[in-house]
């Protein structure tokens, strides 16, 4: 065979083999330049995050991460508040929890309800996510085995109950906007893992949180540490919410596959949570001590949200003076048809009487349906709630609004 009829034939067999390299070699280097221009994306932002040891990363929704150990390290706030308005507390009840504390305790296995972490129920383990919020924040949830709901933030960097993040979202901005020098206030009551919290604190709300469930804790705290809002943007209390300041009851379990379901109420008890006696304490020695009832205080708090699973109405008894202060702009809370008639009449009437409205109702997602009816007979409203007229999510808010 002629010398230049074999190159021919050579060069012919290589060009496959040439196109293919060529492929490989174009494709490696667009990944490499995507990859360098999300991490310099990821520096240049005040959300950028600090190297966190032994992650592993997860790839799902803008920098989700798989972490044993998320607390180490902190981010930065996107802005520095003007003004805190935390007063230190001068009733030992109401000291916030130190999240470096208990997380030390967590990862030292000091505590209870934490130490036994297994593969069937991995409460060791926490998942990272950036998430995909107006302003994004680092949330830390729990195992989808430890919690099969809120597994989701990390999925796709939302919460499940996405018309009501768009509320506190929403009030929030307005809230900023009208005291610019001062954070709005929320009070978060059955905090779980944090997420409205937190979304508020991205919003430029100072927070004060109550969860009474120290495995919601642990991942509560790890947000917090994340952001760097622990003790500044949020003041966490692992406490629950009563009637009764000072009172130590049991917690249960409400539904094994969800932690959120933890109740104080003997009637919706699943089973009893081993060292679970925790002290309650009331929103008006809250404000009390935090001075919001004196005459010359001019706190406003956009929202109080209340998840506490069926006992809202023990929650509100021990709130009397401060909503009929009506320094609580608005209330979001979950609001059962098969809680007990008597509890739920007992709802209405703290409400109702202090001056709020039944504002707008929904489904699990949040009220986004207005009410067309004026209650102003509490047993009329127990009833509809009793009936299911509505969903279990209500939006109540101070009378007077309306006419704005």
């Amino acid at each position: 065979m002629p010398l230049s009829r074999q190159s021919s034939t050579t060069t012919m067999m290589l060009q496959p083999r040439a196109r293919v390299l060529l492929l490989s070699l174009f494709f490696a280097g667009v990944t490499i330049i995507s990859f360098i221009h999300l991490v310099s994306q990821l520096e240049s932002s005040v959300w950028a995050t600090a190297a966190l040891p032994s992650v592993v990363v997860g790839g799902v929704r803008g920098g989700g991460q798989q972490n044993e150990g998320a607390a180490y390290d902190d981010v930065s706030s996107p802005t520095t508040p003007s003004t805190f308005i935390y007063k230190h507390h001068s009733d030992p009840l109401l000291e916030p929890n130190d999240c470096s504390e208990l997380l030390q305790q967590h990862r030292s296995g000091d505590i209870e309800q934490t130490k036994e972490s297994t593969e069937n129920y991995p409460i060791g383990k926490s998942y990272v996510v950036r998430t995909d919020t107006e302003y994004p924040f680092h949330a830390s949830v729990h195992d989808g085995k430890v919690d099969t709901i809120r597994v989701d933030v990390f999925k796709y960097g939302q919460y499940y109950e996405r018309v009501m993040s768009g509320i506190v979202a929403e009030l929030y901005n307005e809230a900023l906007q009208v005291k610019k020098q001062q954070q709005p206030i929320m009070i978060d009551v059955g905090a779980n893992i944090g997420w409205f919290s937190l979304l508020a604190a991205s919003h430029g709300a100072e927070v004060f949180a109550f969860e009474p469930n120290v495995i919601n804790m642990v991942r509560f705290c790890e947000s917090q540490k994340l952001n760097d809002w622990s003790g500044t943007r949020i003041h966490s209390y692992l406490k629950g919410i009563g009637n009764k300041h000072g009172e130590q009851l049991k917690m249960y379990k409400v539904d094994a596959k969800n932690p959120g379901s933890f109740t104080f109420s003997q009637e919706a008890k699943f089973e009893e949570v081993e060292g679970g006696v925790l002290p309650l304490v009331t929103l008006d020695a809250l404000a009390k001590d935090q001075g919001w009832l004196e005459d010359d205080s001019d706190i406003e708090i956009a929202l109080m949200k209340i998840d506490v699973e069926r006992v809202e109405h023990l929650a509100l008894q021990g709130a009397q003076q401060l909503l009929k202060s009506n320094i609580i702009q608005n209330i979001l809370m979950e609001l059962k048809s098969d809680t007990p008639p008597s509890d739920l009449e007992a709802i209405a009437t703290s409400l109702i009487s202090s001056g709020y409205e039944l504002y707008k109702v929904g489904s699990w997602s949040g009220p986004d349906k207005e009410v067309e009816t004026t209650y102003s007979d509490p047993k009329v409203l127990a009833g509809d709630i009793s009936s299911k007229k509505f969903g279990s999510n209500a939006w109540f808010r101070i009378r007077e609004q309306q006419d704005k």
